[in-house]
C-alpha cells in the first residue's frame, strides 16, 4: 500500500509506475448547511480521480471524519467517523467502462456516534447523491462509481434522524473518584460483555497498571449491570450516570444501553472513619424492647483519635431504616470520662427486628468526613 494525506481532506494512494495516469485521489469538500431533523441536506462532495496503479499499491479502506458544529442548539459539536471501502477494480481489456470503475463504498450509512437534541437521541445518516456526469461516474445510495482514468464528484447527503438502527453499537465508560485519592483499588463486577475490572483514583498517579476509568466499546443494545465490592473503611457515596437511562441497585447500577448510546457512570467513594458507639450506655446487655414506646439512646464515644463532638447530629442515621435523631439535636454528655455525643432514636423507627444481634450507625462530621460504628444488642419483647 502506498498512500498519503491521512488526517486531511485530500487522500492519495497507489503507484502509477509506467501507466502515467497519476495517483488515485479522494477529496472531501464540506458545505455549510441549515436544516431540520429528518430532512435531507447536502453535507459536502467527494471528488475521486481513478488512477491506474500497480497491483499491491492500492488502499482498501480509509476513515472519513465529518465534524458538525451546531449553532442551534448551541454548544453541540460532534465528530462522526464513517468507514469507506475503496474497491480498486482490476482493469481488463475489452470490458465496458462500468466494469472497470473503482468504487467508494459505505458499508454502513451510520457512524457509531449518536448525540442528543432536546433529550432525544439522534444520528447522522449519510448517502451518496447525484454525480457530476460530465466527467465519468455514477452512484447508488451506498456506493459511488468512477470510470478508469477519469474524475467524478458525488454529493454526500445527510439526514439527522432519531431513527437509530438497532445494530449500532454503544459504549459504556466507568470512572472512579475517591476521597481521599490515595490509590485504593476498587473491584467491580460486570455482567456479560463488561467483564470484571479494577479501578483506582490515585492522585498523583502511583505508576501502577490500574487506571481510574475503563471503556467498553462496540456493545450491542441491552441491559448491563455494574456493581462495586465496597472495601472496608469506605462507602459508595453515589453513582452518577449520563448519556442514557440507568436504574440504581445496591452498590451499583443497571445500565439500559440503547443503540449507539455512549453512557458514562461515575462511582464516587469516601473513606469512612470507624467510630466506637455504645447503645444504651450503662446497660449490659443492650436490650431493645419492641413493646417500648420510648427512645433508644446511642452514644458516639470520643477516643484518642476521634472527637465525637465533631459529629453533625442531624446527619446521623441509625439502624436498617436509617432513623434520624428523635429530638433533632445532639446531646454532649460524659459517658466514659470525656465529652461524647449522645443521640436518641424512637424505638420503632430504626427497623431493628427480633433476632438482630447488632445495630449500626452512620453519619458525617461537620467537616464532611463519613463515620460508621456498630454495637451489640439483645432484642426482647418479641412475642
Amino acid at each position: 500500500m502506498v498512500s498519503s494525506g491521512a488526517g486531511t481532506n485530500n487522500f492519495t494512494w497507489g503507484d502509477p509506475g509506467s501507466f502515467g495516469t497519476g495517483l488515485s485521489n479522494l477529496t472531501f469538500v464540506c458545505e455549510t448547511f441549515s436544516t431540520a431533523t429528518e430532512t435531507e441536506f447536502l453535507v459536502g462532495t467527494l471528488d475521486y480521480f481513478n488512477g491506474t496503479v500497480g497491483a499491491g499499491t492500492q488502499t482498501d479502506t480509509v476513515d472519513m471524519q465529518v465534524t458538525i458544529s451546531f449553532t442551534t442548539p448551541a454548544g453541540i459539536t460532534e465528530n462522526f467517523i464513517y468507514d469507506l471501502t475503496l474497491i480498486n477494480t482490476p482493469n481488463v481489456i475489452g470490458t465496458p467502462p462500468e466494469a472497470q470503475a473503482d468504487i467508494v463504498f459505505l458499508p454502513s450509512l451510520f457512524p457509531s456516534t449518536v448525540f442528543t437534541i432536546d433529550g432525544i437521541t439522534h444520528i447522522l445518516k449519510l448517502t451518496f447523491g447525484e454525480v457530476s456526469l460530465i466527467t465519468g461516474g455514477f452512484s447508488e445510495i451506498d456506493r459511488f462509481f468512477v470510470f478508469e482514468g477519469q474524475s467524478a464528484s458525488a454529493e454526500l447527503r445527510g439526514v439527522i434522524t432519531a431513527d437509530i438502527p438497532p445494530d449500532i453499537p454503544g459504549t459504556i465508560t466507568i470512572i472512579k473518584t475517591a476521597d481521599p485519592p490515595d490509590g485504593m483499588e476498587f473491584f467491580f463486577s460486570g455482567s456479560e460483555g463488561l467483564d470484571d475490572f479494577i479501578l483506582d483514583d490515585a492522585d498523583p498517579d502511583d505508576s501502577d497498571t490500574v487506571n481510574n476509568s475503563v471503556t467498553f466499546a462496540e456493545l450491542p443494545a441491552g441491559d448491563y449491570t455494574v456493581t462495586e465490592a465496597v472495601p472496608d473503611g469506605w462507602e459508595l457515596e453515589s453513582v452518577v450516570c449520563t448519556g442514557g437511562d440507568t436504574d440504581p441497585i445496591a452498590d451499583g447500577v443497571i445500565i439500559n444501553l440503547d443503540p449507539g448510546e455512549q453512557i458514562t457512570c461515575i462511582f464516587t467513594n469516601n473513606s469512612v472513619i470507624a467510630v466506637s458507639i455504645d447503645i444504651k450506655p450503662g446497660s449490659d446487655p443492650n436490650s431493645i424492647n419492641f413493646k417500648s414506646k420510648g427512645v433508644i439512646p446511642v452514644a458516639i464515644l470520643t477516643t484518642d483519635t476521634f472527637n465525637a463532638t465533631t459529629v453533625d447530629p442531624l446527619c446521623v442515621e441509625f439502624g436498617p431504616n436509617g432513623a434520624m435523631e428523635a429530638h433533632g439535636r445532639g446531646h454532649i454528655e460524659d459517658v466514659d470520662g470525656d465529652d461524647d455525643m449522645v443521640l436518641h432514636f424512637s424505638t420503632q423507627e430504626p427497623g431493628i427486628v427480633c433476632g438482630h444481634t447488632s445495630a449500626s450507625l452512620t453519619g458525617v462530621t461537620f467537616d464532611g468526613e463519613a463515620i460508621e460504628g456498630s454495637d451489640s444488642i439483645d432484642t426482647v419483647g418479641c412475642k
